[in-house]
């Protein structure tokens, strides 16, 4: 940080008009690694929360919990109870992609990029390799591992698109351990709930504003988009919920399924979009309900594959591979979106379980194939693979 008296910079009112003011909170997934960029983080005294000043023609698209990166100079004052000041004179959206990439030069960014690019099966084999191991050896479920991880709501109207909430089931508690352990390497957000009676009764997962001070207050769940987040369900033992657990329990249903975060104010409450990617792993089958329940079957002990193993390259690429290819563009055409409308046709006359509601599912496997494999329009082999998968998975049932 870097203390500076304002009355030596001339921020001439003519020139340098304040345009607004936001309260800026640094996130508390940000994985160890990312933190590690900043060179703040190795001060023991270093600010989590400021406000921000932007002024004239300064980036302005801003949004709830929003991730970004702000440029200007930091006031701060002797005063413990006063927010730091950073008045921006420049500022961008942070997705994954630039969390990954902040501490490379542009020359060696472009070179990873490019490496990415032209190497996109050997980077997901490569994680495949590192999920399978944390899962005990279960190749099927470390595909819908990846899946998960890359992705995103796509659309909201008529219906919710891309959601990809996952159950892992027959799972433990040191399962669960080597699986964080694992995420943390290749994720810039990842954030650990361990769903306790204990927790749910007494921490916040809804933001709410305090009465008497009118402060909108952070809680567990205000995360920013593409954060993963993994749920410790094997830690839930018998006991009773008070109301608060009740509240959690409940917003937390709605997080995973509609990706909706209630806020909580005196008189009413305000839901707010979230773009969130959950995982949720229990013993049996999860009281919240997901959209994929996953059965674990391992073959051997998880175990965490060491990253020391990678080259430095290969973890950035790694890296990159996960953040980027979830914002690629997907398309299907008219021609394989008959032969889709045939199979399902096909599958209701023979008498197939097979539901608009499945076809929805597969089709959501089928996406995030076609992404994980660097390409922008499904192809026949997505959609052939991605009903195989899900009649797999089908049978673990």
């Amino acid at each position: 940080m870097i203390d500076v008296n304002l009355e030596t910079i001339n921020f001439s009112h003519q020139r340098l008009a304040c345009r607004s003011v936001y309260f800026c909170k640094f996130e508390d997934s940000i994985s160890t690694w990312v933190r590690g960029v900043n060179s703040f983080e190795e001060k023991q005294d270093y600010c989590t929360e400021c406000l921000i000043k932007t002024y004239n023609e300064v980036y302005s698209d801003f949004f709830l919990c929003g991730t970004f990166e702000f440029y200007g100079v930091l006031y701060e004052t002797d005063d413990a109870r006063a927010l730091p000041v950073l008045h921006c004179i420049a500022a961008y959206p942070a997705d994954s992609t630039a969390l990954v990439l902040a501490d490379l030069s542009q020359l060696q960014r472009t070179f990873i990029l490019s490496k990415v690019e032209e190497n996109v099966t050997h980077y997901r084999d490569l994680l495949l390799e590192h999920f399978s191991e944390a899962l005990g050896g279960d190749k099927e479920a470390a595909t819908f591992l990846l899946l998960n991880n890359l992705s995103r709501i796509h659309c909201r109207e008529p219906a919710l698109v891309g959601n990809f909430s996952l159950n892992f089931i027959n799972i433990d508690s040191k399962t669960v351990e080597v699986l964080q352990e694992t995420l943390e390497y290749f994720l810039p957000k990842l954030f650990k709930l361990p769903l306790s009676v204990e927790y749910l009764n007494s921490e916040r997962l809804q933001p709410f504003q305090d009465e008497e001070s009118l402060e909108l207050l952070k809680s567990g769940l205000q995360l920013s988009p593409n954060t993963t987040v993994i749920i410790n369900e094997t830690l839930l033992e018998n006991g009773k919920l008070n109301n608060l657990g009740c509240e959690n329990l409940l917003c937390l249903q709605k997080a995973v399924k509609q990706q909706l975060l209630n806020y909580k104010f005196p008189y009413y409450e305000k839901p707010f979009n979230t773009d969130l990617r959950f995982i949720v792993c229990s013993e049996g089958k999860s009281i919240l309900k997901c959209d994929y329940i996953v059965p674990v079957c391992k073959v051997r002990p998880p175990a965490v594959r060491p990253v020391k193993s990678l080259s430095e390259e290969q973890l950035h690429c790694a890296r990159v591979y996960l953040a980027s290819m979830s914002h690629s563009n997907f398309s299907i055409s008219s021609q394989l979106n008959e032969i889709i409308s045939r199979d399902f046709a096909t599958m209701r006359q023979m008498g197939v379980e097979f539901t608009s509601n499945d076809l929805d599912k597969v089709l959501c496997v089928a996406r995030y194939m076609c992404l994980s494999d660097g390409a922008s329009e499904l192809k026949t082999e997505h959609w052939t693979s991605a009903l195989a998968l899900e009649q797999l998975r089908k049978k673990r049932l």
